[in-house]
């Protein structure tokens, strides 16, 4: 029996001596629906598949016109640059990735929340091929692997290589970017002690995320932010800096000269990830993101 990454992730996964999973979280997807969410299931999905691919007609009906559905899959601007000189170029057409290899255009697309979902539909339209991959989890690589292999066998009889260890490498460039090098969780050694609780209190503005209320609960400090709005508790980490548990730290500057706050530095000094913030009260409260949000 061969032992692929993927046995060895899932062995270490199940073993209690290695790590132990705690449910914490429940995914709610309201805030991100409306941008393209869609509620479907593979049964679904195969079906949609069989509609694309018989452009579309399914079980003999016309339920799509054929030119309308066609231009979807067109190339309509470059995404990203061939990797040498007699490479290929891959595009992005209206909701599509397009691609084209030695079995011909390929039609892909990935989606993934950092919370519960992370999905991959691959089309080849040429091989009357299509495979859709849901997951329940974070964006960590399976549902692209699973494709991969899949096309990799239709076209070698097995799978080539490590897919799993080359998604998942690629979702770490994009999750690993915005992260801070310090790790919040542990204070330094000489951490300084927090100003009064009340030197914090009172809202902020942002435009595009909208208010963010800090208040001072049985003794902590507790944040409110969004529309819906949700509640975090701020932990201290040194001075005037806080984290919260969506992996954000807040760091909050005073200031008597100044009647505006923001949440960092202006500029392409930002970090990624950062808000901006004005008050009356603290002239800068800077957000950093540690980590991909749920």
């Amino acid at each position: 029996m061969n032992e692929h990454t993927s046995h060895v992730r899932a062995d270490r996964t199940a073993d209690g001596s290695h790590a132990t999973w705690e449910a914490r979280y429940v995914r709610d997807p309201d805030a991100q629906s409306p941008a393209g969410g869609a509620s479907s299931t593979v049964r679904d999905l195969s079906r949609w598949m069989r509609l694309q691919l018989a452009n579309g007609e399914l079980d003999g009906d016309r339920i799509i016109a054929a030119d309308p559905l066609e231009r979807t899959h067109v190339p309509e601007i470059v995404s990203h640059q061939p990797p040498a000189p007699a490479g290929r170029a891959g595009f992005y057409g209206l909701g599509w990735n397009v691609s084209h290899d030695d079995l011909g255009r390929r039609l892909s697309h990935t989606g993934a929340f950092a919370l519960g979902a992370h999905t991959n539909v691959t089309m080849l339209p040429g091989e009357q091929l299509g495979i859709a991959v849901l997951t329940d989890g974070e964006p960590v690589g399976p549902a692209d692997a699973v494709a991969l292999d899949f096309f990799a066998t239709a076209q070698h009889g097995k799978p080539t290589e490590d897919r799993l260890e080359l998604a998942a490498g690629i979702h770490e460039q994009e999750t690993g970017a915005p992260r801070s090098p310090i790790d919040y969780a542990q204070p330094p050694d000489d951490a300084s002690a927090p100003r009064s609780d009340s030197t914090y209190t009172g809202t902020y503005a942002n435009p595009y995320h909208g208010p963010l209320t800090v208040t001072e609960t049985g003794g902590d400090l507790t944040m409110r932010l969004g529309p819906k709005p949700m509640t975090f508790r701020l932990t201290h980490y040194d001075g005037d800096t806080y984290y919260f548990d969506l992996q954000t730290v807040v760091t909050a500057s005073t200031s008597r000269a100044s009647a505006s706050a923001s949440a960092t530095a202006p500029g392409p000094a930002a970090p990624p990830g950062s808000a901006m913030y004005t008050s009356r009260r603290i002239s800068i409260i800077r957000a950093v993101t540690r980590g991909s949000c749920p």
